[in-house]
């Protein structure tokens, strides 16, 4: 089984879901870095979407990439890869990776 590494973009459920959160099976952003998700078979990701909405914490992914929208810097999900099937996309450019990174740690008032 292939462990996502930090940057890849994945397919996966992020069912189930209440509220206001992102569910379905979606494009995911994997922030958490590498050794962690080797660790303990879980990753930190954030959803994609088609809904440009225009929020402060959307971040756009560039057109070079095969998956297209904006990554939902607010809704950060932890997901257990053990558990949930996912399929590896692609792979984010590091700039990009590190906006998102930036933006959970001001959301976090880190």
């Amino acid at each position: 089984m292939s462990i996502p590494e930090s940057g890849d973009i994945i397919l996966v459920s992020l069912d189930p879901t209440k509220g206001h959160e992102q569910g379905g099976y979606r494009p995911c952003l994997v922030i958490s870095q590498t050794y962690y998700n080797k660790r303990v078979n879980m990753c930190v990701v954030l959803p994609i979407t088609h809904s440009k909405k225009g929020y402060p914490f959307e971040v756009e992914l560039p057109s070079s990439l095969k998956t297209d929208g904006v990554i939902l810097t607010d809704s950060i999900n932890t997901i257990d890869i053990k558990a949930r099937s996912f399929k590896i996309i692609e792979t984010v450019p590091d700039k990009l990776l590190n906006k998102c990174r930036n933006n959970v740690s001001k959301l976090l008032g880190t």
